[in-house]
């Protein structure tokens, strides 16, 4: 990347943030949970990742700052989803500061200290100062469509895709501080947001600046051969078309499209002879997979309690096993954190299902879908890559839709009241 090139990037962002954060704009949410990215990867082509951690945490202090009255409220803090993500941050503090870190077990450090200043602050925000009502989540579509483009510009120009084509995985490296899995999951975040963005919007002009956005994501997916985020988006959208409350003939429509879509693509696919086929095809052969491997070594050692009551503690089973971390959110959890993680994820699984479910079936709110949709899509590619610090979107996710079911469960049954108040008014009225 060219310094020219990384400098027009950083100022257009830090504008675009300002501007937000002066207008108290939600959008400012999208950069801070999903893009953050963005400056650590520039910064580190510069020679300095330590300006792009600065610069994450100045733009929550200034938003902090811009938005001083903010409100604790009950419903945000008590919820389950909530009480599973603090069990976790709990376990984490009393590893660190009561029961210790194995001093050879360096990663573990760096792991609560990447939570500190990732997770926490996040967290915080969002159980003070988000309302997880409808114009809020229309921000938070607009903000990951705004700095998704950002995002995608960024990872082109970087990983040398706009000189090199997107023929070949290998060019996406962990040497540009952002590696394919990452780069996919966020891809598929894009899409998600695009997708009700087309659905909801009725401005000719966003509708196409939306979906151009969305055929760079659909590429940037493809490109990195992301064979869990493939799956998974196509679990989450199909969920979404099904279970939703959209009349037959919509869905079938849907359908259509949809089938139409997917066989186009997989001819472009299998043009540009892309490698995600050949790494699909290796699925067959799944034993011999390092992620087969670690997963018999998570179920021996939770079968034989291995993990103790307060679990093995932060990077324990990688410190331990040597396989590195689980890329499972879940198992991570339940190993690392004891029965303070198995409380938390089942808690966490059980509501986050149960609210997503209501939301998508709801009638009223047509925004109140996204989040959940996000929330499925963010939960099943946690179970196949990414570690507890990564995991803050999925629990930022968790927490706004908590929020948003309670709202919408408020919005729901005063609009029962009031269809019922007309009805007797109606009828009052019809008997005199």
């Amino acid at each position: 990347m060219s310094v020219v090139y990384a400098v027009i990037v950083i100022f257009v962002l830090t504008l675009l943030l300002m501007m937000d954060i002066y207008n108290k704009n939600e959008r400012v949410l999208s950069f801070v949970i999903f893009f953050q990215h963005v400056p650590l990867i520039i910064f580190y082509q510069l020679g300095n990742e330590i300006i792009g951690i600065i610069y994450f945490v100045v733009v929550i202090i200034f938003y902090y700052l811009r938005n001083p009255k903010f409100k604790l409220k009950k419903s945000r803090l008590i919820n389950p989803v909530s009480i599973s993500i603090m069990l976790i941050f709990l376990s984490l503090f009393i590893h660190y500061f009561n029961l210790g870190i194995d001093r050879d077990n360096i990663i573990g450090y760096q792991t609560f200290n990447r939570v500190i200043i990732f997770n926490v602050p996040i967290i915080i925000l969002c159980l003070i100062g988000i309302s997880s009502n409808e114009k809020m989540l229309a921000r938070i579509i607009e903000g990951i469509v705004l700095y998704g483009f950002v995002f995608l510009l960024t990872v082109i120009f970087v990983t040398g895709l706009s000189e090199y084509g997107i023929s070949d995985r290998g060019l996406f490296r962990d040497d540009f501080r952002i590696s394919p899995l990452v780069a996919a999951k966020t891809a598929g975040i894009i899409i998600i947001a695009n997708v009700f963005m087309l659905i909801n919007e009725t401005r000719a002009t966003t509708r196409i600046a939306s979906f151009l956005v969305m055929v760079l994501s659909i590429a940037l997916l493809f490109v990195t051969a992301s064979r869990g985020a493939v799956l998974f988006l196509f679990i989450a959208m199909a969920l979404y078309f099904g279970m939703s409350a959209f009349t037959l003939y919509r869905k079938l429509l849907i359908i259509s499209v949809a089938a139409i879509f997917i066989f186009v693509l997989y001819a472009v696919i299998n043009y540009l002879n892309l490698p995600i086929i050949e790494r699909i095809q290796e699925l067959q052969n799944y034993e011999q997979m390092s992620r087969y491997i670690r997963l018999e070594y998570l179920v021996g050692m939770v079968m034989r309690f291995e993990m103790g009551l307060f679990g093995l503690g932060p990077f324990g089973f990688g410190h331990q096993t040597g396989l590195h971390y689980p890329h499972n959110y879940i198992a991570e959890i339940v190993v690392d954190y004891g029965l303070l993680g198995i409380a938390s994820a089942i808690m966490f699984t059980y509501f986050g299902f149960y609210y997503s479910y209501t939301l998508i079936r709801n009638e009223y709110q047509k925004n109140s879908a996204f989040i959940a949709i996000l929330f499925l899509y963010l939960y099943l590619t946690s179970l196949t890559s990414g570690d507890i610090v990564e995991a803050r979107q999925l629990q930022f996710v968790g927490i706004i839709m908590a929020n948003t079911y309670f709202y919408v469960k408020y919005e729901n049954r005063r609009n029962n009241q009031r269809a019922i108040n007309e009805n007797h008014k109606y009828q009052t009225s019809s008997i005199i």
